[in-house]
């Protein structure tokens, strides 16, 4: 809401249809990160996900308002919605729903964190979607800028390195 109405000059690392429903904010139009749409479930369960059809078979749980999880449980009956992740894995394990959907990266922290060894993430993501920075309107004259230091730090491989780093500094955050 803030970068919509212009009090923050933009968002970083929001999915494609965080424009489509922002209409004040301009998408820098090239990616510079992922994240993926990852069902996890109980190991004894033995469930197999490998599409987005297979979730209409279970019960989900997925954090309140997060775009990428919302698209993907669209138009399903057996949605509860949790205020964090860690709540989210908390009713998993108790067998109050049988899959829950999140990042894998942020998934693993939580499971981790909490020290639960008998959930796993499935095989595969059920979706990989590009990140994009977006910029308020008043700064549009900015995202030509914008786009083009993220292509010359993808052409330099600087932006691998810079990923990687920041990557390792949240998985060490997250086990403190």
């Amino acid at each position: 809401m803030l970068a919509n109405t212009g009090q923050n000059n933009g968002e970083i690392m929001r999915i494609w249809t965080y424009g489509d429903e922002n209409k004040q904010t301009v998408r820098v139009p090239t990616p510079y990160y992922y994240l993926q749409t990852m069902p996890f479930s109980l190991v004894s369960r033995q469930i197999n996900i490998v599409n987005k059809d297979d979730l209409k078979k279970y019960k989900l749980a997925k954090v309140r308002g997060v775009k990428h999880t919302n698209n993907i449980t669209k138009g399903l009956r057996n949605v509860f919605e949790m205020n964090s992740t860690e709540n989210m894995f908390k009713i998993l394990q108790n067998g109050l729903v049988d899959v829950v959907l999140t990042n894998t990266i942020d998934g693993q922290l939580i499971l981790k964190r909490l020290g639960y060894e008998n959930i796993v993430p499935a095989k595969e993501p059920l979706a990989v979607l590009p990140l994009y920075h977006y910029i308020h309107q008043k700064n549009k004259n900015l995202v030509p800028l914008i786009n083009q230091e993220i292509l010359r730090l993808q052409q330099n491989g600087e932006l691998r390195k810079l990923i990687a780093l920041a990557e390792k500094q949240v998985i060490s955050l997250n086990h403190q």
